[in-house]
């Protein structure tokens, strides 16, 4: 009996304390519960709650029939009853919260979740059996306590720290999974509550109030859950057709923006090439096309190093590698087109980043090939001009003695001479006047005359610029056959130019004959016609092809390797600049004809060259003005035999002073002279003997110098170019003396 005793009162004693826990997993399961992202309450989740509130309340209601007063109740009906209400609210707690919230928690939420609802659902399973339970089905509930207790625990083991409440956030999404488990709990409910009342006899008019009202909400429930999906499937379709139109415009847009892309690639005269890290070309304008000579059909996807030579393609796989690091690099290299010619480019990099990587770089390039060769013709130039100086002032240096070894061999012409003795001065008078033409020619080639343009006799420039390359002739050995007009013609030009032309054409037939298996033979051909002098230049080389033929003259054209293609077209230049032409004539086999015709000279007078001192009388006195002893000796002995009183002296500072002592009828000076520059000379002769200025002959080795043109612009002077022919002296003198005298 004391068992039965106690094992009543700890019966009753755990019935008490599982009811008591009940508030405690209530109040629990709120907090709980009112974490994370949450709907706004809406008519659906208020039906949806308000249908559960009804569930609760008709099971309570159904739990306590038939009824009886709370005060009437015995104790362990209290407790039942509790108990009850306790697992209904926890349940009415779980299933609220999945209206609210977006989707079912995870981890350690998820296991507390599940296990306060096993607690609750067993709790109320529990206190709705009024009959005594079987041992088996007792034990069976009681897991269920266990199991929740279990899981709850394991979510608070494994849960991190808690988080703040987050306020009830807008969710657009509709949640149909709460709204499933709802319903059918309500239908699966309020059904089992009409059943029990049935079995149960007398109908209880509480419970059956609750019944219908359900019945409604639930109606109304159906209702407004069809209208939502109809609002919800407007709004899905009017935002489908926003999202269609945006997408819409926003392809449009991405295709306006390509177009613009392309647009502007297309007007950029620069290469622009996209490439990936290989190398490899993912996109290109037609400026790169045409840059590397590839067909417009030519589809992206080639590598870069195609164009590359082994070792260009190692720098610029550096390069490359540097620009995919993020580097602005920017660099020269040369490349081969697709047409077998090659070229120099330009090339910058810049790094394209996309999602904070680097997946291709843009290549800007430019074609500097013909910028590198103008470059290296300014170069060319330049030293050119500095060697134009150095060989004036050797030529200068040169042209004095040889003019005074020509004078004074000249001079000893003049005496009775052996046979013997004639023929050795004659050779000592003849090589040095050849030294005199070999320096002039190079000072003409070399520094060139400017724009100036005098009457040029086409006989003598062949003559003169064959002499140039006498020792190449003697090197590789050609037949040489001038056939020069007799009648001497001339043109009006520039000497310097015009002497390039010929040697140009010159150059060009040795190097066509030194492919040819037969003896080689140069011919140079002139001839006039009433308005025209025609210069030929023939080889017997292999001849050109007509296609070559048809742009020998384009600049940086050469069919040899390593050639510049300049000498043709500068060529070309120069001759229509003279108002001339220039014409090929060529075929494989049969040799070259290039035909450079020009404007004859009109109303051309000579003055012509006296041997002898005819005219005789007493000649003009003259003043001579010479640093070199020698010739200065010559000079004067000659003209005295001539008849022409000459005074000589060394320098600028004696020559004033003999002008202020005595009347000259001409002077006589060089350009370079010591204690003063011709220049300098020529201005004080200026300001104290103006009479003079007219009357001066500049007798000089280099007559294309700065210095010889200003002073002979300055005084109108006559030139003669040493060495030069002592009769050619004594008539200029002569003729210079005739000349009218400035007005003082």
């Amino acid at each position: 009996a004391r068992a039965v005793v106690l094992l009543g009162l700890s019966h009753g004693a755990a019935e008490a304390g599982a009811a008591a826990a009940q508030l405690f997993f209530v109040l629990a399961a709120w907090q709980f519960l009112q974490r994370g992202a949450r709907r706004h309450a809406d008519l659906e989740i208020a039906l949806d709650t308000v249908l559960l509130t009804l569930l609760v309340a008709a099971l309570l209601v159904q739990q306590h029939m038939p009824p009886t007063p709370v005060g009437e109740l015995r104790t362990d009906q209290l407790l039942r009853l509790l108990t009850a209400a306790g697992g209904a609210a926890i349940v009415w707690t779980v299933l609220t919260w999945l209206l609210r919230h977006a989707r079912f928690p995870s981890g350690a939420a998820g296991f507390a979740l599940v296990g306060v609802g096993a607690y609750g659902v067993t709790s109320l399973v529990r206190a709705l059996r009024a009959a005594p339970l079987a041992p088996g089905t007792a034990m069976t509930l009681e897991l269920g306590w266990w199991l929740g207790l279990a899981l709850v625990a394991v979510g608070g083991a494994v849960a991190p720290s808690p988080d703040p409440p987050v306020s009830p956030a807008p969710l657009h999404r509709p949640l149909l999974a709460p709204r499933i488990v709802v319903l059918n709990v309500a239908w699966i409910g309020l059904a089992w509550v009409v059943a029990s009342s049935l079995r149960g006899g007398a109908p209880n008019p509480v419970l059956g109030a609750l019944v219908v009202v359900g019945v409604v909400i639930l109606s109304v429930r159906f209702s407004v859950a069809l209208l939502a999906d109809r609002r919800y499937a407007a709004r899905l379709e009017q935002a489908v057709a926003e999202q269609t139109r945006s997408l819409s415009e926003a392809l449009a847009q991405t295709a306006a923006a390509e177009r613009e892309l392309r647009l502007v690639m297309a007007a950029v005269p620069d290469a622009v090439v996209v490439l990936d890290a290989e190398g490899r070309v993912l996109d290109l304008n037609e400026a790169a096309r045409a840059m590397v000579r590839a067909s417009a059909d030519t589809p992206p996807g080639r590598s870069l190093f195609e164009f590359l030579d082994p070792a260009a393609a190692k720098f610029v796989r550096e390069k490359l590698a540097l620009a995919f690091a993020g580097q602005l690099v920017s660099y020269e290299v040369p490349y081969n087109r697709d047409d077998g010619s090659s070229g120099t480019s330009w090339v910058s990099y810049a790094p394209v980043r996309t999602e904070g990587r680097i997946a291709k770089v843009i290549a800007l390039a430019r074609d500097v090939t013909d910028l590198r060769r103008t470059e290296a013709q300014l170069q060319q130039a330049e030293r050119l001009a500095s060697l134009g100086q150095m060989v004036g002032g050797v030529a200068h240096e040169v042209n004095n003695p040889a003019a005074s070894i020509a004078a004074v061999a000249q001079a000893l012409l003049l005496e009775p001479l052996t046979t013997e003795q004639r023929d050795l001065v004659q050779t000592m008078y003849t090589e040095a006047i050849r030294i005199g033409g070999i320096t002039n020619n190079l000072l003409a080639f070399a520094r060139g005359s400017g724009t100036a343009r005098a009457s040029v006799d086409v006989n003598e420039l062949v003559r003169r610029t064959l002499a140039l390359r006498a020792h190449r002739q003697a090197q590789q050995p050609y037949a040489l056959r001038l056939e020069l007009d007799t009648t001497e013609p001339h043109v009006w030009g520039n000497p310097a130019e015009l002497q390039q032309v010929v040697l140009n054409l010159v150059l060009n037939a040795e190097q066509a004959m030194s492919a040819t298996a037969e003896p080689a033979t140069l011919t140079v051909r002139t001839a006039v016609t009433d308005t025209a002098v025609r210069l030929d230049v023939i080889d017997n080389g292999p001849g050109i092809d007509p296609e070559v033929a048809a742009r020998v003259f384009d600049p940086f054209f050469s069919t040899r390797a390593g050639g510049a293609g300049l000498g043709l077209s500068t060529c070309y230049g120069l001759v229509k600049q003279h108002g001339g032409d220039i014409t090929v004539d060529s075929s494989p086999g049969r040799g070259t004809i290039f035909t450079v015709t020009l404007p004859a000279e009109r109303d051309r007078s000579l003055p012509p060259v006296s041997t002898s001192g005819a005219g005789g009388g007493a000649g003009p006195r003259t003043l001579v003005v010479e640093d070199e002893a020698g010739l200065r000796q010559t000079i004067t002995r000659f003209l005295a035999r001539r008849g022409i009183e000459a005074v000589a002296v060394a320098d600028a500072e004696a020559a004033r002073d003999a002008l202020r002592r005595g009347a000259f009828d001409v002077v006589v000076t060089d350009v370079r002279l010591p204690g003063g520059g011709g220049a300098t000379f020529a201005e004080r002769l200026r300001q104290e003997q103006p009479a003079l200025v007219g009357r001066v002959i500049v007798a000089s080795g280099d007559l294309t110098s700065e210095l010889a043109r200003e002073m002979i612009a300055a005084t109108g002077a006559a030139t003669l170019e040493k060495p030069f022919d002592l009769n050619r002296l004594e008539t200029l003198i002569r003729e210079v003396a005739r000349r009218p005298t400035a007005p003082r």
